[in-house]
């Protein structure tokens, strides 16, 4: 009898303990929001390319996996990793998928921590480009700056370019949250043809990173280059008449802070910086000079020639009464310095048409509606994409187990195209995540199933 009763205890701990290793298992294996791939876009579709870009609410490391026809599958990791292998983990995620055969559809999945992700149930799709036979036109670069909510950089930030007729385009932001987008070889919609960018074309910029975004439309101008700064989670409208929302707030000129070192005496323009853009017609110019010296303030474009003084630190201000026309202007000073010679200094800067910050915030989550007029070709399980933006990626109950043959491929430009969709993409509610699970259970049969096989063996022993 007590011999029976031991090898019970020996097997109700036993027993015990493989639940226990099942339910750890099943849980660590689930895939969580955190690694659910949002903002699922198409850009950068050449003749023998395209690029896949997301973002995850936690950083995830992830690939794509693309079916050839003849059924072998594939791996590509992000732009930012060595080649072939998978590097490190992001909250923006832009992968480059090359090689790639002309007029043709190709068929993908999505990998985020190994959890492979489907379109609603179906693979995902796109198509290659026609070969053009010409050169592509030059035309200027975009850059711009992009910042957290607290003023700190937006590093890691998906940036994709709509203009009305063009195929869309991406890039990501660096650790001083900079991009910048080349618009040489610009494609039309249908990718079989060039397309040059005119003035005055609405170009609309979508900025995605977890779970922030922003949206900004502008009025593309050649000589406006650097495009205004953004703070995630605000939108923006630099168009007149445009029908968003004003917002009630007075600062309408969005820069990076960054702190200046100000000596007394010292003359310098601290506002406007180099090639800043202010969607403000009537900026703010601040600088130093001596203390209680004169200084000459004149913008020659809009016709302004003035003298104002500084406090007794040496520091000036000045805003323009009148509005300044838009497009490119230069600040220019002049100021006595401690010799008694005049010093001038000049800083170039522009001015967009009209300005305004949306009111709306911009929180995505894992489902979005796609935008009324396509423009980005979007994901779908059809063989050829139609044009839109985003997707919602739902996880596969099958499991990727690919034989990888290692392709050597060239490493994607940072720098890429712009383009714009005039329509605003809607901003959905805050996703909120579920919590992670209680760990009581696992530790109250861990401790129990301990004892059982502890007395069982001990009962057997002393037998």
């Amino acid at each position: 009898m007590p011999t029976a009763l031991a090898l019970v205890l020996l097997l109700v701990g036993l027993g015990a303990t493989i639940l226990l290793v099942q339910k750890s298992v099943t849980t660590n294996t689930h895939a969580t929001p955190d690694e659910t791939p949002l903002h699922v876009s198409i850009t950068n579709v050449t003749n023998n390319a395209f690029t896949v870009t997301f973002t995850t609410v936690a950083k995830s490391r992830a690939a794509i996996a693309i079916t050839y026809a003849s059924g072998n599958p594939q791996l590509f990791y992000d732009v930012r990793d060595p080649e072939n292998t998978q590097g490190g983990a992001y909250y923006g995620h832009e992968i480059t998928v090359d090689k790639l055969e002309a007029e043709t559809s190709y068929k993908f999945t999505i990998l985020s921590n190994a959890q492979v992700y489907k379109d609603k149930g179906a693979d995902y799709s796109a198509k290659t480009f026609p070969a053009i036979n010409q050169e592509a036109p030059t035309q200027p670069a975009l850059k711009g700056l992009v910042a957290m909510t607290d003023a700190t950089p937006a590093g890691d930030t998906v940036v994709i370019v709509n203009i009305d007729g063009a195929s869309p385009v991406s890039t990501l932001t660096n650790d001083k949250g900079e991009y910048t987008i080349q618009l040489d070889g610009l494609r039309t919609t249908p990718g079989d043809a060039y397309y040059s960018v005119a003035d005055q074309t609405k170009t609309t910029l979508n900025f995605y990173r977890g779970q922030d975004s922003s949206r900004v439309v502008i009025a593309y101008l050649k000589e406006l280059t650097m495009l205004p700064n953004v703070t995630l989670g605000q939108n923006y409208s630099f168009i007149g008449g445009s029908g968003e929302t004003q917002s009630e707030s007075d600062n309408t000129t969005f820069v990076l802070p960054s702190p200046v070192a100000v000596k007394i005496g010292q003359i310098q323009i601290l506002s406007p910086r180099q090639d800043e853009s202010f969607t403000d017609t009537q900026p703010q110019f601040k600088g130093t000079a001596l203390p209680n010296a004169t200084v000459l303030i004149i913008v020659k474009n809009a016709q302004i020639k003035e003298k104002i003084s500084s406090d007794s630190r040496g520091v000036w201000s000045y805003r323009s009464p009148q509005a300044l026309p838009a497009g490119s202007q230069t600040l220019t000073i002049q100021t006595p310095d401690k010799q008694g010679f005049t010093r001038q200094l000049s800083v170039p800067f522009s001015i967009f048409a009209s300005g305004s910050q949306v009111a709306d915030s911009a929180t995505p989550s894992a489902t979005l509606t796609p935008m009324a007029t396509p423009t980005t070709i979007i994901v779908s399980a059809s063989p050829i994409p139609s044009l839109s933006t985003t997707l919602s990626p739902t996880l596969a109950q099958t499991t990727l187990t690919p034989t990888v043959t290692p392709t050597i491929f060239a490493s994607p430009t940072h720098t890429l195209l712009a383009i714009a969709s005039p329509t605003p993409i809607p901003q959905p509610p805050q996703q909120t995540l579920p919590p992670t699970g209680d760990i009581s259970i696992p530790v109250i049969v861990s401790a129990f199933s301990t004892f059982f096989i502890i007395a069982g063996s001990f009962l057997l022993f002393i037998l």
